[in-house]
């Protein structure tokens, strides 16, 4: 998880427009998205406005952003068992195992 949030941050200016977001985390979070958990109080704690652009501070949003990176946990079934293994992950492994790819 933390190469994911140090490949974000080496990206971010110190200050950097919400219109630009898209493009500084490759795709992860859309500015309609941040422009939307803003308005509920749930985005960046330090932003700014100048004219109808907002901007965001590199250290408060690093620190929102890794707040919502969750690792996946495994998937269980009823009693606590994992899950098997689902079709395509099966064959992904049989590919990679089985031509030497990966």
């Amino acid at each position: 998880m933390s190469e994911i949030l140090n490949s974000v941050q080496m990206g971010l200016p110190s200050i950097f427009p919400r219109s630009s977001i898209g493009e500084l985390t490759e795709g992860i979070i859309h500015p309609k998205t941040l422009a939307n958990l803003d308005s509920l109080g749930l985005g960046p704690s330090k932003r700014w406005r100048v004219g109808r652009r907002v901007f965001y501070e590199r250290d408060s949003f690093m620190e929102w952003f890794a707040s919502r990176v969750k690792v996946p946990e495994p998937k269980t079934i009823r009693g606590g068992e994992s899950a098997s293994q689902s079709r395509s992950a099966e064959v992904l492994g049989y590919l990679t195992d089985g031509f030497g790819v990966g």
